[in-house]
């Protein structure tokens, strides 16, 4: 992975330091991210008291320099609309999966499966909490996508849960997490860091299951200018007509659908589609 880490770090620290939050709280925070070891991070975290009138804007801690999870070198990028869990009810997913992913990445050689690996975080979910991928879930659907992909290209290999991350990158247009959708736009960093950096433009196969969340022309921003567009209809259920958009470059082929989740209603035969669409 070709990002320059330790730069977007002092980025984060720079976007809290603009953000509206109480002086004290954000001191607080600030020394955290300058904190390099991560349990020490992890227990300064836990420390924090936040008052009451703060809470309302925790979201604006959230790391809009988030790059993901999964592996860099795989063919397969999946972009959702955002994390999907509730920020003041999980503080440790908030600063597992959003505020310390870049140093994450940084020390991720040195990780176990007893410590959160952005190259594989449900090894970590699986240890601790016994966490298994349901079909119906995102990561169930981002493994049989990714595995009707593989398959495809490479024989005899089935997809387990703790081993479908080898295979794809994970990342969110909406830095900020939210249990409920919030159709929330890319702010100005977020978008400049996905188009500025050419990472995410490496991938084979991307998959953004965000639809309402970025235009075609923020797509076309990030990745292009100048691709083969083209429109199709993969189905209904009783109440929707599932479309896609398709962006088609040189080395790449992007994929802008409804969002990848069992709420969307996607139906057996209209998922079978966009594999196909995909492939």
């Amino acid at each position: 992975m070709n990002i320059n880490l330790q730069h977007y770090q002092e980025q984060y620290i720079q976007y809290v330091k603009k953000q509206e939050i109480d002086k004290e709280l954000k001191k607080k925070f600030i020394e955290i991210l300058i904190e390099k070891k991560i349990a020490k991070r992890k227990e300064m975290w836990n420390s924090i008291r936040i008052p009451l009138n703060q809470i309302k804007f925790l979201h604006n801690l959230a790391n809009p320099f988030y790059i993901g999870f999964g592996n860099p070198e795989s063919d397969i990028l999946f972009i959702g609309k955002e994390k999907a869990f509730n920020i003041t009810n999980n503080p440790e997913s908030f600063l597992d999966e959003s505020i310390n992913n870049l140093l994450d990445w940084e020390k991720s050689n040195e990780k176990d499966e007893f410590s959160f690996n952005p190259k594989n975080p449900y090894l970590f979910y699986n240890t601790k909490y016994k966490h298994k991928i349901k079909g119906r879930e995102t990561w169930g659907f981002y493994k049989n996508i990714t595995q009707k992909i593989i398959s495809k290209n490479e024989n005899n290999i089935e997809l387990k849960d703790n081993t479908f991350f080898n295979y794809c990158f994970t990342t969110e247009i909406n830095h900020i997490p939210s249990k409920k959708t919030l159709n929330k736009k890319l702010i100005n960093q977020r978008l400049d860091f996905l188009q500025k950096e050419d990472f995410f433009k490496s991938f084979k196969h991307v998959i953004i299951g965000a639809k309402g969340s970025v235009s075609k022309e923020e797509i076309k921003h990030i990745f292009g200018k100048s691709p083969i567009e083209t429109s199709i209809i993969l189905g209904n259920n009783k109440r929707t007509t599932f479309s896609v958009d398709v962006f088609e470059y040189e080395n790449q082929k992007i994929i802008l659908c409804n969002q990848l989740s069992g709420a969307t209603g996607w139906t057996n035969e209209v998922l079978e589609n966009l594999i196909e669409t995909i492939n």
